[in-house]
Formats: structure tokens, C-alpha cells, sequence
């Protein structure tokens, strides 16, 4: 709501309309291939946490987004990074 509203202040209710559907839209692509029961889909959801928590890491310790797209592994597991920095594929970090 509020980057709806910083986008054009002079319309409030068509701001919260636009970040209502946006939220909706949201919900539907982390949750599809649900009945509501269970079961949900969340690929989508899943690669934006682990996005989120790279980004959350890199305020920290910036000079590790560049070894992101070495290999799959997640640079955010303190066991994955031990084992990539035995290995000397990694630098150790303080």
C-alpha cells in the first residue's frame, strides 16, 4: 500500500485497490495447486525467502554474493560454507 500510494498520493483508494489486488496476486501464485487443504505449490515462496536471506547475508558479508552462482549450494548454510571453505573453494570469513 504504501509504494501504491508514493506512486500517486492524490488517489488513496485507487493506491489500496492497486496494493490489495498486487497482495492477492501474491497469495495466489505462493499458494496455487491448492485446494485450501493442503498441498500448496511453494516453489515460488521458497525462492523468495532463500533470495531474501542471500540479500539479508550480503548486507553482512557482501564480498559472498559473487560466489552465489559457483555451484548449488546455499550461501546462506553455515554447513554448506564450512565444507566449500575446507575445500579452499570459499574464503573464511570473521
Amino acid at each position: 500500500s504504501l509504494l501504491e500510494l508514493l506512486k500517486s498520493p492524490e488517489d488513496v483508494i485507487g493506491a489500496n485497490t492497486r496494493a490489495d489486488k498486487r497482495t492477492w496476486d501474491l497469495l495466489q501464485l505462493v499458494l496455487k495447486g491448492t485446494d485450501g487443504l493442503g498441498g500448496a505449490y511453494l516453489k515460488d515462496k521458497i525462492y523468495l525467502e532463500g533470495n531474501v536471506a542471500c540479500w539479508q547475508l550480503a548486507k553482512e558479508y557482501p564480498e559472498l554474493i559473487e560466489y552465489g552462482d559457483l555451484g548449488k549450494f546455499d550461501i546462506t548454510n553455515p554447513r554448506h560454507l564450512g565444507i566449500l571453505q575446507a575445500k579452499g573453494i570459499l574464503p573464511v570469513l570473521d
